[in-house]
């Protein structure tokens, strides 16, 4: 079982599947069935699209000029995790130890989607190639999950 799943209760609220399965009244047996069936549902959807959808903090490392295909034109970082909802913080570092000098200021950069991208003085501004050089902390995800899919588990 993994750790972060959709719940029930971000899914839909049992009053909404009672509604929409046309049950009168609750029932504890099948409240439990329900909630095991979303949980196993939640489980395969998201190793499907291969993506979490809940709120989640990750921590990510790039290879810029290292055949890195989440590193597009050593400007811009592409996460597996989107929507992108704040970068917690940046660090590009030859040295992989990535401390406070190593930090990269906020206005430096401008997240959209699932994309992360360097402003640059006159776009000159790149990171530099090397393994494993740069670490994004950042949280990805829906805090409120979509209509759309919670409409799918009913």
């Amino acid at each position: 079982m993994r750790g972060h799943r959709l719940t029930k209760n971000t899914i839909t609220a049992s009053t909404s599947r009672h509604a929409a399965l046309k049950i009168a009244t609750a029932n504890a047996d099948l409240d439990a069935l329900e909630d095991a069936a979303i949980l196993a549902a939640s489980d395969w959807i998201e190793r499907f699209c291969r993506q979490q959808f809940a709120l989640t903090s990750y921590t990510v490392y790039f290879s810029p000029g290292h055949r890195d295909h989440n590193v597009i034109g050593m400007k811009t970082l592409s996460f597996p995790h989107y929507p992108l909802v704040s970068v917690t913080s940046l660090h590009e570092d030859a040295d992989r130890l990535f401390g406070t000098d190593t930090l990269i200021a906020a206005a430096d950069y401008f997240i959209t989607g699932r994309q992360l991208v360097l402003y640059g003085d006159g776009n000159t501004r790149e990171f530099d190639a090397g393994e494993r050089t740069v670490k994004a902390v950042v949280t990805a995800g829906y805090a409120t999950i979509p209509a759309t899919l919670q409409t799918a588990f009913r």
